[in-house]
C-alpha cells in the first residue's frame, strides 16, 4: 500500500474541564470531535472518582481519581473494510458521584485519521 493510500493518525486539540466545572450531572468536556475517532484518551487528574459518558446521555465509564483511560478501537479486527471507529461528533462528558472534586481537571484527546 502506498503512503498516499493510507491514513495518518493525528490528535485533535486537547479538550479540558477544570475541577470546578464538574457537576452532579453530566457536563461536556470541550468541543465535539468533528471526525470519526479511532482512539479516545481520557485523563482524570481530579481528587475524586468521576463517571464518564461517550455521548453525554448515560453513565458509561468509571474514571478513578488520578488515572487515565484509553480506548483504541483500531486494535480490533473487523470484516468491514472501513474498520471500527467511534462516529463523528462524539463529545465526552463527566460528572462526580456525590462529592465534587476540589483540584485537578479532566482532559480528553480524540485521535482521528487524516489523509492529507
Amino acid at each position: 500500500m502506498a503512503a498516499s493510500d493510507s491514513l495518518r493518525l493525528v490528535a485533535l486539540p486537547l479538550r479540558t474541564i477544570a475541577f470546578g466545572a464538574v457537576g452532579a450531572t453530566l457536563t461536556f468536556v470541550g468541543a465535539v470531535a468533528g471526525d470519526s475517532v479511532y482512539i479516545l484518551k481520557v485523563d482524570n487528574t481530579t481528587n475524586q472518582d468521576l463517571i464518564g459518558s461517550l455521548f453525554g446521555t448515560q453513565d458509561e465509564y468509571l474514571l478513578p481519581s488520578q488515572s487515565g483511560m484509553i480506548i483504541d478501537v483500531t486494535a480490533n479486527k473487523t470484516n468491514n473494510a472501513q474498520g471500527l471507529f467511534f462516529p463523528a461528533n462524539i463529545r465526552f462528558a463527566v460528572r462526580h458521584q456525590g462529592v465534587a472534586p476540589t483540584s485537578g481537571a479532566v482532559g480528553v484527546t480524540y485521535m482521528v485519521g487524516d489523509n492529507r
